[in-house]
C-alpha cells in the first residue's frame, strides 16, 4: 500500500486521493474502482466511513432487542 500511495502516477490519476477524517483530519484512501464520465474521483468517495464501533449503540441496543421480542 506504501508503494501505491506514493507512487505519483497513482496520484495523478486519482486513484490514491485525501479523505478528510473526523477522527484523523486528512488520510490517505482508494479511489472508488471504477469512473463515471463526468464525475470527480473525490464525488464519489467523501470520507473514510465510520469509526469502528461507531454503530455498536444501534446493533446492540436496536437491532437485537427487536430480533430477543421476536424470539419471545
Amino acid at each position: 500500500m506504501a508503494d501505491c500511495a506514493n507512487d505519483p502516477h497513482f496520484r495523478e490519476r486519482g486513484w490514491v486521493m485525501e479523505v478528510a477524517d473526523p477522527l484523523l483530519g486528512q488520510v490517505l484512501h482508494p479511489a472508488a474502482p471504477f469512473r463515471f464520465d463526468g464525475v470527480a474521483p473525490q464525488d464519489v468517495v467523501r470520507w473514510p466511513g465510520p469509526a469502528a464501533g461507531a454503530h455498536n449503540d444501534h446493533v446492540f441496543k436496536e437491532l437485537l432487542a427487536e430480533a430477543k421480542e421476536k424470539q419471545a
